[in-house]
């Protein structure tokens, strides 16, 4: 199986409950990121890390998206990180 694939699932019911529309983006978002990880040579959850947001961050910097978007990627990476069961929180933008 797909690493999106797996994280698709995974965020199936995550995704049905709450505000539809705010769990779509944030889904597509996650995607988004997801594609960077794999881009990176993540295959699985155990291989995203702390770097991986880093450099995340270093990309969407280079692209000068403004700072709300890039909390609007944090909220939503932050919910994948508690959704795979990570302990802390994922690096804040800078």
């Amino acid at each position: 199986m797909s690493f999106k694939k797996e994280v698709y699932q995974a965020t199936h019911a995550w995704a049905g409950k709450g505000d539809k529309r705010l769990r779509a983006l944030q889904r597509e978002v996650m995607m988004e990121f997801i594609i960077h990880a794999e881009i990176s040579g993540a295959r699985a959850k155990g291989q995203v890390g702390k770097s991986t947001v880093v450099n995340f961050w270093k990309k969407q910097r280079l692209q000068n998206i403004s700072f709300e978007s890039q909390m609007i990627y944090w909220n939503a990476i932050n919910e994948l990180w508690i959704i795979w069961e990570k302990l802390g929180e994922p690096p804040r933008p800078r």
